[in-house]
C-alpha cells in the first residue's frame, strides 16, 4: 500500500493537493476541471470584494479555554481566506503557534475588531450569543453592532474542495453589499 502524507496547506497548496489526490488516483479528468472551477471562484470572489474596505476582523478558531481562545494568526489558512475576502485579520502579525496562536480577551479588546466570526464548533465555543455575554467584551465595536457570526466549520478550518464555500460565506458576511441574495445556509450549518 502506498502512503502519501499531505502537510496542512494554504488555500494554493489545498488546489495543488487536489490536482496530486487525481493523479495518484487516476482521477484527473475530475480534479482537474474541479481545481480550475475552483481557481475561477476565487478570482470571482477577490473581484467582487475588490475596493472595499479591508474590515477588522477577529476570527476564533477555538474558545474551549475561556479567556484565552485560538485564533487564526499570520500564515494560517484562515489568515490567507481573509486576505482574498479583503478581511484585515486583526492577528494577521502574530505567527506564534504556527500561525494559530492562543491569545487573551484583553488583547481581542484593545484591536476592537469590527466583525467576529466564530469559525469553531459550537461546542467548543462557536456560538454567537455566548460571544454577546463574555466579560468586558460589551465595548468591542463588533459586539455593539451586533456584527458576530459563526461560520460552518468544516467550510472554514478543513483546506479540501469546499474551501471556495468557506471563502464566499467570509466575504458575504463582512462585505454583504457585494453579494446577491441570501448568506446560503452551508455557511452557517452545523457540524
Amino acid at each position: 500500500m502506498q502512503v502519501v502524507d499531505l502537510p496542512s496547506p494554504n488555500v494554493a497548496q489545498t488546489l495543488d493537493q487536489i490536482e496530486l489526490v487525481g493523479r495518484l488516483t487516476h482521477t484527473e479528468e475530475v480534479a482537474e476541471p474541479l481545481v480550475k472551477q475552483m481557481r475561477q471562484q476565487i478570482a470571482q470572489i477577490q473581484s467582487q470584494v475588490k475596493g472595499t474596505p479591508a474590515t477588522k476582523t477577529l476570527l476564533e478558531v477555538d474558545n474551549s479555554t475561556p479567556g484565552k481562545p485560538y485564533v487564526f494568526g499570520g500564515g494560517s489558512f484562515g489568515d490567507e481566506m481573509a486576505q482574498y475576502a479583503n478581511i484585515a485579520n486583526i492577528f494577521h502579525s502574530n505567527i506564534s503557534n504556527g500561525g494559530y496562536p492562543q491569545v487573551t480577551d484583553e488583547s481581542i479588546i484593545a484591536a476592537n475588531p469590527q466583525y467576529i466570526i466564530l469559525t469553531e464548533d459550537p461546542l467548543y465555543g462557536g456560538q454567537p450569543s455566548a460571544v454577546y455575554k463574555r466579560a468586558n467584551w460589551g465595548g468591542i465595536d463588533a459586539v455593539k453592532s451586533h456584527h458576530v457570526y459563526r461560520l460552518n466549520s468544516d467550510i472554514m478550518q478543513r483546506p479540501g474542495p469546499r474551501i471556495v464555500q468557506g471563502l464566499r460565506c467570509l466575504a458575504q458576511v463582512v462585505h454583504p453589499d457585494k453579494f446577491s441574495g441570501a448568506l446560503p445556509d452551508y455557511c452557517t450549518a452545523s457540524v
